[in-house]
C-alpha cells in the first residue's frame, strides 16, 4: 500500500528484498536460495523492481538512484502499522 521509494507512483508497488551485506547496520545479508528477512524490505514499483534485477549489482542499483534502502528498510520496519509515518519516511529518504 505504500509508494514506490524511488518514483513515487502509487499502486502496484512490490516487497523488495535488499540483499547485500550492511555490517555497519548488522545486517549480514542472506544465504545461498534463502530470501532475506522482511525487515530488509523496501517498496518498489513492478518497473524500478525489475530496474534493481536487471542492473546485475544491487549497489550500484541504490547508488544511481541516491537512496540508502537498508536505513530505509529499518526506518519503515520500525514504523510497522503506521502509515502515516512510513509516508514520511518514504518522502524523506526520496528528497535527501
Amino acid at each position: 500500500s505504500l509508494p514506490c521509494l524511488v518514483t513515487g507512483i502509487v499502486g502496484q508497488t512490490q516487497c523488495a528484498h535488499v540483499s547485500y551485506v550492511d555490517l555497519r547496520l548488522g545486517k549480514r545479508g542472506r544465504g545461498k536460495a534463502q530470501r532475506e528477512e522482511d525487515r530488509w524490505c523496501v517498496p518498489l514499483s513492478a518497473v524500478e523492481h525489475a530496474r534493481q534485477h536487471a542492473i546485475g549489482h544491487e549497489v550500484s542499483y541504490w547508488q544511481t538512484v541516491g537512496i540508502d534502502p537498508c536505513i530505509v528498510a529499518l526506518a519503515l520496519w520500525g514504523c510497522t502499522g503506521d502509515t502515516e509515518t512510513a509516508l514520511i519516511v518514504i518522502q524523506l529518504a526520496r528528497d535527501l
